[in-house]
């Protein structure tokens, strides 16, 4: 009984501290699970800054246009 509740509890803990891997523009950039959506300045609605962060590698007059969706 106790090893399943353990097990779950781990499994909890990794997904709240798991990134994601993104491609962009051909170089892996790591962002985390959180969202706070950020419009940026091209029209796309971003998960977080983390996110953002990682297409500005590809572009780099991208800004943030504002907080929540596009």
């Amino acid at each position: 009984m106790k090893i399943p509740l353990i097990l779950g509890f781990l499994l909890i803990a990794a997904l709240a501290t798991t990134t994601v891997e993104a491609q962009r523009c051909g170089q892996p950039c790591a962002t985390t699970y959180e969202l706070q959506e950020i419009c940026g300045t091209d029209g796309r609605t971003y998960g977080n800054r983390g996110s953002l962060a990682c297409a500005q590698r590809c572009n780099r007059r991208l800004r943030i246009a504002r907080y929540g969706r596009c």
